[in-house]
């Protein structure tokens, strides 16, 4: 086999699958070899979809597409590890094993031939196969054929690869719709900063000059926006022209008469042709019907013969006698017999003789054997009484010696069982016995030197102490950063609050960041009292807090509460805690009193509980360890203390200590690497020694308990033997009788017609009776043979004369699309040019949509006429110029602008700092488009290199399929196409697919029966898998839903289709899995509940 290092030759079948503990299948199964046409069947619920999903499992796709939640599901019940493995037969005749296994901690590891390999280099394996896991073409699911909402889009999708961008695709139309609002929302701060700027009085001389380079800006900016405007618009203007002139080229071709009759004569030439072709398809069904007929003839025909040997057999073992019995004449045979003169029966015989009722021999010796018989049978009585009574008492004693037969039997074997079991535990012990002295043996062997061996061991004992303080360290670490995490909300709405200062002059800060304790003892306490203020602001005014709530509302950041310093000053409060803490500004005597209002702190829980249960002074009390109680009788505690130092720094600090003092130590035990490996050697050895001790199994001796019943038994049947022995003396005595009496009274009358006993005599009538009835079976099948073999000739004869009329039909279509694939080809180029110029036009409508958005939303220009009326009085200058004189007065903008923007609350550094930020956010809307549209096209691409190809093949494949038509060559009708109508990625349904069904016009997919949508779906999916054809198929019961005749049809496409690929369907139908090359049986034991497996190879290669 070759190694993984190697390229792999591409192209190869499956060979066959083994299994190991993989769902139904426990232990270990080979399943295959497979041939290019192999049936899977079985019962429902036997385990046929499981060889399936085991063939997808060794492909590494994901876990629904084996009807598991979790890919451990896939693990046979008790067992902790499965395992599938593909065998491939390469085109040069190799074998490549391509493995999946996978444990019960849901560890997968991969590996070709043998050979443990990585993910990326497993894919890129079965990619040379054409197989693709994560489009998975290889596989149709009969979901896919019933779905009767089918979307050929995603199928088309899948199936070319272009499904890949979708979910980058959706991420980045989701970013660019988030930078385009952003965008929006700048802009309108921009705006109302600018209408602001210009309603100002008094401008200060440096404050004029701004606002003149201001709008000189904006001038130039709305003169470059109108003038790349007004450049597309003429290059669109150009493009419009030529598609015009394009257009009408084509309209000459389309309109020209010879071209029009050329096509009606085409269209009326295709309906005959599938009219001919129904007719030809219907003969063909008969045709097909009469071989089928024609193969059970044979079968009868076989039968037949097998019936003449039959005949054969019997003359053989009658040649002796004559091919009918020769009666005696005119023999009396009972006036001589003195026991019948009394008998009624002799006397209606001569009485009917007398009368000449009775003629034929035949007639007279049937009636003489009646009377004889008749007297026989009244001899013979007793003993056949007696004959019977021994009959019924043999049959109760042999069926009593049975029973006790199977008793000794079944006590003989658990008594062997008792001394098998009990050798197996003393040769088992034995052999453990063995195994330990063996490893004590290996284990004195080891020479481990004592001086390293201690040193060693402190190395090791110092090594795990420094691991486990590193564990400990590691969850204290995680746990602070996990308490973090958790306020990364804070954070947020910190960032708010300074865009709220920067914005509105009368913000303040939040409540929490105004207030400090006057000692670090009073932090727990003061952070559970202001704890409700966590996300509270103060402002100077009402206005401020308004103009605060409108911009939390457009921008949509968070939720926050605003307290009105000029209201809390109004009133006076009560509060305890005003000699507990201080102001970082100055907010007026009140602030604290209202933020503390009723509120107090003392030392202990119990002084708390006093307080506020035994007194109505304060409504809330705080301890110094951060608990606080409530006159509603709510108690809340625990860790937050907004001012808590962060220890993070000195566990890292710690950590990183720890690390160094492992990596010397590890560094150290690197020199006793030799002594390590003896000391874990001695040590597996040792715990395997202890984990066979603990295996060692009991010897006591189990006593056999029914040693004399097994006596008894065997007494008692030798005594029933020796009565059965009596027995049968007496009943061949009884029978010599009666056989006898039989010769006495009947013997000369069957002696006549030449047979020794009565039985002979009736055996004789019966295989003459045989032989008639086998001859007259003969003769009948062989004429009806005759007859639907006249039928089958005729039917032949209309199908060479319906193959005729095709022909011609097919000829002279032939030489018209010579005439007219000229003007097809002339059409197809003009059609090519029109959506080359189609694109560009789009592509150009695109960027007059975006320019014409910007343009609106920046400058006051309003409408496309607006643009045009501005163009006429700056149309002499260039967009070159424009740009340059743009940089310059950008340049001046931010010289006259004041020196720290950051912390300026003018307008125009307002202005400034916001007109960055949109140009920051334009940039990246811009971006964010350009990224988007790249990979638009990118999966336009890949989803339209794939689509053409297809409407190249869909009708070659649905005719074979439908039509069972095969030659390519002759391939002049259309019967199916398909087209698409606007952007497949945003427009629902925007493919379309039409067929042709036998004897019908186009219909359009959606609109097609049953039976007919089965087909024309699978004919999709088989045209679209041909442009990248897999190493092999596999379908799960996709004839479900088809009538006998599409499974036809759908075996006689996979019969040709094989040469060219390998298929394993999974099939309940006949009519599909008789035609297969090989057989997989499953069946479900009912024992174990596991699948098993049968193969049958129907045909060799």
């Amino acid at each position: 086999m070759q190694t993984v290092t190697e390229e792999v030759d591409k192209g190869g079948s499956l060979y066959k699958i083994d299994l190991l503990n993989f769902k139904s299948y426990g232990d270990k199964y080979s399943i295959g070899p497979f041939d290019n046409f192999t049936c899977i069947i079985g019962p429902n619920g036997s385990g046929k979809s499981n060889i399936l999903d085991a063939i997808t499992f060794a492909l590494g796709i994901e876990s629904s597409s084996i009807r598991v939640s979790s890919a451990r599901h896939v693990i046979s019940n008790g067992k902790n590890k499965t395992e599938v493995k593909l065998v491939f037969k390469k085109n040069n005749g190799e074998f490549l094993e391509m493995c999946r296994a996978l444990d019960i901690s849901g560890r997968s590891v991969y590996s070709i031939d043998s050979q443990i390999v990585s993910l990326k280099r497993y894919n890129k394996i079965i990619e040379s196969f054409n197989i693709f896991p994560k489009i998975k073409n290889f596989v149709i699911y009969q979901g896919m054929i019933l779905n009767p909402e089918v979307n050929l889009v995603g199928i088309i999708e899948t199936i070319s690869g272009s499904i890949n961008y979708k979910e980058m695709y959706e991420n980045l139309q989701q970013n660019l719709q988030v930078c385009n609002k952003e965008l929006s929302q700048k802009l309108d701060f921009k705006k109302d900063i600018m209408n602001d700027i210009k309603e100002m009085e008094n401008i200060k001389e440096r404050e004029s000059k701004f606002v003149e380079l201001m709008k000189e800006k904006e001038l130039l900016n709305k003169s470059l926006y109108c003038i790349e405007i007004n450049q597309i618009m003429e290059k669109n203007k150009v493009i419009d022209f030529e598609l015009g002139t394009l257009r009408s080229k084509l309209d000459q071709i389309t309109k020209n008469e010879n071209f029009i009759n050329q096509r009606i004569e085409i269209k009326t030439l295709k309906k005959e042709i599938s009219l001919k072709q129904k007719e030809l398809y219907e003969s063909n069904a008969e045709i097909d019907y009469q071989k089928k007929c024609k193969l059970n003839f044979k079968e009868k025909l076989t039968e037949i013969k097998k019936n003449e040997e039959e005949l054969k057999r019997l003359q053989l073992e009658q040649k002796s006698l004559p091919s009918k019995i020769v009666y005696p004449t005119e023999i009396d045979f009972l006036s001589n017999n003195e026991n019948l003169k009394n008998s009624n029966m002799l006397e209606r015989y001569y009485s009917k003789v007398k009368e000449g009722e009775i003629k034929a021999p035949e007639e007279h010796f049937e009636n003489q054997l009646a009377i004889l018989l008749s007297y026989y049978t009244e001899q013979v009585a007793k003993d056949e009484r007696l004959l019977c009574k021994l009959t019924v008492e043999d049959f109760d004693v042999i069926a009593k010696r049975n029973l006790m037969e199977i008793e000794f039997k079944k006590l003989n074997a658990i008594k062997n069982n008792i001394k098998k079991e009990y050798q197996g535990k003393v040769d088992r012990n034995k052999q453990r016995e063995l195994k330990i002295k063996e490893l004590e043996v290996k284990i004195k062997q080891v020479n481990i030197p004592e001086n390293e061996s201690i040193i060693f061991q402190t190395i090791e004992t110092e090594l795990n102490q420094l691991q486990e303080r590193l564990t400990k360290l590691t969850r204290e670490l995680l746990f602070c950063q996990g308490r973090k995490q958790t306020k990364k909300n804070n954070i947020l709405i910190a960032n708010t609050i300074q865009t709220l200062k920067s914005l509105f002059p009368g913000v303040i800060g939040k409540v929490s960041d105004l207030i400090e304790p006057t000692q670090k003892k009073y932090d727990l306490a003061i952070s559970a009292l202001i704890h409700k203020y966590e996300s509270s602001v103060v402002v100077n005014d009402v206005a401020t807090a308004l103009n605060c709530v409108q911009y939390l509302k457009n921008s949509k950041l968070c939720k926050l509460s605003f307290l009105v310093l000029e209201k809390i000053n109004k009133k006076n409060y009560f509060s305890g805690v005003e000699n507990f803490v201080t102001l970082k500004e100055d907010l007026g005597e009140n602030f604290i009193n209202f933020i503390f209002r009723r509120s107090n702190i003392v030392e202990t829980v119990e002084e708390a509980k006093r307080s506020i249960y035994h007194s109505n002074e304060y409504s809330s009390i705080a301890t110094l360890n951060g608990i606080l109680f409530q006159s509603s009788g709510l108690v809340t505690g625990g860790n937050i203390n907004k001012f808590e130092e962060s220890q993070v720094e000195q566990l890292i600090k710690e950590r990183k200590s720890i690390l160094t003092k492992i990596k010397d130590i590890r560094n150290r035990k690197e020199g006793y690497k030799k002594v390590e490996n003896q000391v874990l050697e001695c040590r597996d050895m040792k715990s395997e020694i202890e984990k066979i001790k603990s295996g060692f199994e009991n010897l006591e001796e189990v006593k056999f308990e029914d040693e004399n019943r097994l006596n008894e038994l065997r007494n008692e049947i030798s005594q029933i033997n020796e009565k059965l022995k009596v027995f049968e003396r007496e009943k061949q005595r009884t029978k010599e009788s009666i056989k006898a009496k039989e010769m006495d009274i009947l013997g000369s009358i069957l002696n006549s017609v030449g047979c020794y006993s009565l039985e002979e005599y009736r055996n004789k009538k019966e295989s003459i009776i045989r032989r008639g009835n086998i001859e007259l079976e003969i003769e009948t099948e062989i004429s009806a043979l005759k007859g639907n073999l006249n039928d089958n000739r005729i039917i032949d004869i209309d199908i060479v004369g319906l193959t005729s009329e095709l022909d011609t039909l097919k000829l002279r279509l032939k030489k018209i699309n010579i005439t007219f694939s000229s003007m097809n080809l002339r059409m197809e180029e003009l059609n090519s040019k029109i959506s080359n110029y189609e694109i560009l036009k789009t592509k150009l409508d695109e960027d007059l949509k975006e320019k014409l958005k910007y343009c609106f939303v920046e400058t006051n220009l309003k409408d496309e006429k607006d643009i045009e009326e501005f163009y006429k009085t700056i149309k002499n200058k260039s967009v070159d110029i424009c740009k340059k004189k743009l940089m310059e007065v950008t340049k001046m903008l931010i010289s006259n602008a004041p020196s720290n923007v950051s912390h300026d609350n003018s307008l125009q550094a307002k202005y400034l700092k916001f007109t960055r930020e949109y140009e920051q956010c334009k940039e990246s809307a811009v971006l964010a488009r350009e990224h988007f549209n790249e990979i638009k096209k990118q999966r336009l691409s890949t989803f339209k290199e794939v689509f053409e190809l297809l409407q190249k093949e869909i009708s070659k494949v649905y005719k074979k399929l439908s039509y069972n038509e095969f030659n390519e060559e002759e391939n002049t009708s259309e019967v199916a196409y398909v087209v698409a109508e606007g952007d497949p990625f945003t427009i629902k349904n925007s493919v379309k697919f039409y067929v042709m069904p036998p004897g019908k016009g186009f219909i359009e997919f959606k609109a097609l029966s049953g039976g007919e949508k089965s087909m024309a779906l699978l004919s999709f999916i088989f045209a679209l898998n041909n442009i990248k054809k897999p190493a092999f198929y596999v379908f799960d019961e996709i004839d479900q839903a088809l009538d006998r005749e599409n499974v036809d049809k759908l075996a006689s496409y996979l019969i040709e289709e094989q040469k060219r690929c390998q298929y394993i369907i999974i099939s309940l139908k006949s009519q599909l899995f008789e035609h297969a090359n090989s057989l997989i049986g499953v069946y479900k034991d009912p024992n174990d509940n596991q699948s098993k497996i049968l193969t049958y190879r129907l045909k060799t290669h």
